[in-house]
């Protein structure tokens, strides 16, 4: 197993969904998604990510409560992916960019949320935030920040 701290993984999870949420913002259509040769990895990259770092959270303690099939799911689509990458099924996965990373994504905030008083949480989004800033990525530096306003105010950091 990795030796990073679990909330570590949840800010993977947060960032990928919120990354594919980005990406396809302005994308109605799944066949545009799937001829988009910059877009359609992309998104599968964060889809990715999100199950890699599910298997390293399915297991942890504190997280108990808030595991659900979705979880199981997630998982199961990274090894597709991985494993089946021309077995990915481009309309499924529009599907789930539609209608399943919002509440994904939710879920996965109101979890940060909960362990905000974890000083690993915490660090876990500083850290996040300043090496996303470093490298350029403002977009995602800025959801971060957000997350960090809603749960420790702008004045306590």
């Amino acid at each position: 197993m990795s030796k990073r701290v679990f909330s570590l993984f949840l800010v993977d999870v947060l960032l990928a969904l919120e990354r594919i949420s980005r990406f396809l913002a302005h994308c109605d259509d799944p066949e545009i998604l799937y001829r988009d040769e910059m877009r359609y990895p992309a998104v599968l990259k964060q889809f990715e990510i999100v199950g890699e770092a599910l298997r390293y959270l399915v297991d942890e303690p504190a997280l108990a409560h808030a595991k659900d099939s979705s979880w199981r799911a997630a998982m199961a689509l990274r090894n597709i992916i991985v494993h089946e990458y021309f077995g990915v099924n481009y309309r499924e996965l529009f599907r789930i960019v539609v209608h399943d990373v919002p509440k994904f994504s939710k879920s996965f905030e109101k979890i940060c949320e909960e362990l905000k008083d974890d000083p690993q949480m915490k660090r876990a989004l500083e850290t996040t935030r300043v090496e996303l800033s470093l490298v350029g990525h403002l977009e995602s530096a800025r959801y971060i920040q957000k997350l960090e306003d809603r749960f420790y105010g702008k004045s306590k950091r």
